[in-house]
């Protein structure tokens, strides 16, 4: 088995699959004091809890989101290369996981081979169309919203906003809250695999796909996953992820995986545009 080949099989999950760090800073603490012998109440500081459902409200009021998103993962193929890079960056339309625009590039690296992919990918129901941006043409295929949705990949877990505030409003006892201006920050620590599971399960989804992975014997640690709300709006205005992964394959080959990934919220999206040359692209089978 190649590099290159390890590469592809890693690529599949990449999308969204990655994290970043990011630096908080602390609360401001709430003055006390009396006033003409009168003691001042400090003001009640909201719960992480309540902080993510009243910005899960606030997302459920747009019409879609878009997305700037970039990310980096590293890996280390025994016998075959060291320090392979895959970096990654890109922008969603998304308004649900039957209907969005997706434009990214893709660069990977291992031992002397480079690789440089430009896509664009709009699905809309039953049609899904796709342009390679450095020849300019698009493809245009059709299905059920099923097959559709099977063949492009992508996954809702860490683009549906509101999807992304309810599996983390689940563990908000284990939030950490920090406050810079004008944002709140909420950061999710874990370490052991069990519990980091459920926040990459769109990743193990997709590796049992191939027979080539032991799916089930993929191992994720040290998972840190922040969320930044905007105190005015109550928007999730940013999603950050690191996260590292040992993921075996059936040949006995075992890869070291460390991944991080930003996704920044820079507007609402009120509709998925589908561009006249797309809607009359060559219709293909396969």
């Amino acid at each position: 088995m190649k590099s290159g080949f390890r590469m592809g099989i890693i690529l599949l999950s990449f999308w969204l699959l990655t994290g970043c760090s990011l630096i908080t800073s602390g609360f401001t603490a709430g003055d006390e004091g009396t006033s003409t012998g009168e003691k001042v109440m400090k003001k009640k500081e909201k719960t992480a809890a309540e902080i993510l459902e009243e910005s899960k409200q606030a997302m459920e009021k747009m019409a879609g989101y878009r997305w700037e998103l970039s990310g980096e993962q590293r890996m280390d193929i025994p016998g075959e290369s060291e320090n392979g890079l895959t970096a990654f960056s890109g922008s969603v339309d998304y308004q649900e996981s039957t209907r969005y625009a997706a434009d990214f590039e893709v660069k990977i690296e291992f031992s002397n081979q480079r690789h440089h992919t430009m896509l664009k990918m709009i699905v809309d129901g039953e049609t899904a169309y796709l342009q390679d941006k450095a020849r300019g043409d698009w493809l245009r295929k059709e299905g059920s919203a099923e097959e559709i949705h099977s063949m492009m990949g992508l996954e809702k877990q860490y683009t549906d906003a509101v999807e992304v505030l309810e599996m983390v409003g689940a563990r908000a006892k284990d939030l950490s809250m920090n406050q810079a201006e004008g944002v709140r920050r909420l950061t999710l620590r874990l370490e052991n695999h069990d519990d980091i599971q459920p926040f990459m399960q769109y990743a193990v989804d997709n590796w049992r796909e191939d027979d080539k992975v032991k799916a089930e014997e993929v191992t994720f640690s040290d998972l840190e996953l922040i969320l930044t709300i905007d105190d005015s709006t109550q928007r999730l205005t940013q999603i950050e992820k690191n996260v590292k992964v040992v993921l075996p394959f059936v040949d006995g080959v075992s890869t070291d995986l460390s991944q991080t990934f930003t996704s920044k919220m820079t507007g609402e999206v009120d509709e998925i545009m589908i561009p006249e040359e797309a809607k009359n692209a060559p219709l293909v089978d396969e």
